[in-house]
């Protein structure tokens, strides 16, 4: 690759007139340093393809790149998600992993086989109004996305995701339904049903034994 100077430029690669940057990046993983060839997608020209890869060698010095390996599929990684769960069985009580499979059963219909760094705050915006739509009240929304939350933040353990899509994302506001106080009235009836077996027990009379022969 060439400048307008016609010099070569150091690290930039073009092919079938797509841009790439050629990095020496270390996995976060293992520590090995690799040398990648990074696509600058937004790049059409060699001044913004020489920008481009100056940001990027800017943010590999802050510690800052993004992944730039290929990341799992969302239904795949959550599969994954919950059978490390299910296996540290001291990480999680069993209630709660069954109830966060049923909730991301509802986010793998959604997001199916998107990429997990592909997953935006679109697509989470998305599935809230759709399920809004269904009856689902503030409550149960938050905790869903509570949930989502907790599979993208493992991803940033993995090292698949630098940032959560979910970030400054505000939980709904809802109202708690008032449960109607039981009346004094009422516990007296209760009290009388559950007490009366003993009452009729003691108060009836015993039967006279029968007289011998």
């Amino acid at each position: 690759m060439l400048d307008g100077r016609k010099q070569p430029v150091r690290g930039l690669w073009v092919r079938n007139g797509r841009y790439y940057a050629r990095l020496t990046v270390e996995d976060a993983a293992t520590g090995d340093k690799s040398v990648r060839r990074v696509p600058l997608d937004k790049a059409t020209t060699v001044p913004q393809a020489v920008e481009a890869t100056r940001e990027l060698q800017v943010q590999r010095k802050g510690n800052d790149l993004p992944v730039l390996r290929r990341t799992p599929k969302f239904n795949e990684y959550v599969e994954a998600y919950l059978a490390h769960f299910e296996k540290a069985k001291d990480a999680k009580r069993p209630l709660t992993v069954k109830t966060e499979r049923g909730y991301l059963k509802r986010w793998v219909e959604h997001l199916g086989e998107t990429r997990l760094d592909r997953i935006n705050r679109a697509m989470i915006n998305a599935f809230i109004a759709k399920h809004q739509v269904t009856g689902w009240c503030g409550r149960t929304v938050n905790l869903s996305v509570s949930i989502l939350r907790n599979v993208l933040k493992h991803g940033i353990e993995d090292g698949w995701l630098k940032r959560l899509p979910t970030e400054n994302l505000r939980p709904l506001k809802w109202t708690p339904k008032k449960r109607a106080l039981v009346k004094a009235v009422e516990i007296e009836k209760l009290c009388k049903a559950a007490f009366a077996p003993f009452f009729s027990m003691v108060v009836s009379p015993r039967r006279a034994k029968p007289e011998g022969p």
